[in-house]
Parts: C-alpha cells; structure tokens; sequence
C-alpha cells in the first residue's frame, strides 16, 4: 500500500449483466482530482446507510503505522465514516462520479499509529486529529490508463506506484473453514472493515 490504498477488479460481467441482474448502475471513475470543498456521498453497503459531507482539503502526506499515503482526501466532520466503511466509494455529489476510496480515520487521538493516522507536513512535523477520517484518490487509475483501456504502470503520468523490481507476492494458505491470517477480512489490518468493530458496549462514538 506505497503511496494509495486502492484496488482494482476486472469483472467477467458485462454493464447490462450487472443492471439487468441487480438492478444497478455502475458509476464512473472521474478522470481528474475532486475539488477542495466538494459535496460527497459515502454509501456503505456493509451498514446500509450513505454519509454526506464535504472535502476538507487534501493531505500531501498520510501516515498510519507502516503505511504511507499522499495526495489524501480529508473530509469535514459530517461524514461518520465508523468501522465498516472502509472501501466504499466516495460519490461527488454534483457529477455523480467516484472521486475517491474511503479508507481511514483517527479513533483515539494518537499519532501515526494503526487506525490512528496522522498528518505530515514538508518538514516532517506530524499532526493528528481524533475523529478525522480520510480517503484515497481513484482519478490516478486513468493517469494510466492506454489507448485500449488497460492500465499500464510504465505510461508517461502514471501516478499509480509501480512495484519494486523482483518483488513477489506472497500468499499466505489456511486451513479450510478457518479465518484468514489475524482475522482480516478482504482488508489490510487496521482497516475499517467488519473485523475492526470493537465490541457495542466498549466503542468510542465518532465525533462527539
């Protein structure tokens, strides 16, 4: 997760498969960045409900444990992005395209740490808000983007972050019927998927 926090899935599913079987339509990536102060929706499919806010400016530099981010979406205090949201698609209100991937925010104060991301400016110095909640840019995927619409690291202005030479990608196997490795589910850990809940009666509410 060098520099984003994102995914992208080829589907075997055509457009009108997926409308005519679920009753949806697909929305766009936008091709360029959101605007400072742009009305958004964050819909969770994992709790049923769409947050609306609005962008609070961008952070150059996102640190959360081992994970570094740039070019972060902050949000204003509207969006209650809670445990479980993460990966939702951040919706521009006006134009009805994704702009973004919710993908964090501060629980308990502290700095840097996991689910405890933190701001860095350009000389190095760190700040860290409680209850802020952040996302990652998705208009980098059409910086890299070719002629026959597939996604090309070494294109001129791609800003998605290539993978270092000779690096291999390792798999982990468990045993059938048992959770992943550390529970994660579909997720990093430390992210804001269902496994992240903490238990009802000892939750810290968000922004407030």
């Amino acid at each position: 997760m060098t520099g984003t926090d994102v995914a992208l899935y080829r589907l075997t599913s055509t457009y009108a498969t997926l409308s005519s079987r679920y009753g949806v339509t697909a929305l766009t990536i936008a091709s360029s960045r959101p605007s400072d102060g742009a009305s958004i929706a964050i819909p969770s499919s994992y709790w049923k409900r769409i947050g609306n806010c609005k962008i609070d400016g961008f952070v150059p530099q996102l640190r959360e444990g081992e994970w570094t981010w740039r070019d972060s979406i902050r949000y204003d205090t509207a969006c209650d992005t809670i445990h479980g949201t993460s990966g939702s698609p951040i919706v521009d209100a006006a134009t009805n395209q994704i702009v973004g991937i919710n993908n964090t925010g501060n629980d308990d104060g502290e700095r840097c740490t996991l689910n405890n991301p933190c701001e860095v400016a350009a000389d190095g110095t760190t700040k860290a808000f409680q209850g802020q909640s952040y996302g990652e840019q998705t208009y980098w995927f059409t910086t890299c983007l070719t002629t026959s619409r597939t996604i090309d690291l070494n294109r001129s202005g791609c800003l998605l972050t290539r993978p270092w030479p000779g690096l291999r990608r390792r798999r982990t196997r468990c045993p059938r019927g048992r959770a992943s490795p550390r529970g994660r589910v579909g997720r990093r850990s430390g992210g804001r998927g269902p496994r992240s809940r903490r238990p009802r009666a000892a939750r810290r509410p968000w922004f407030g």
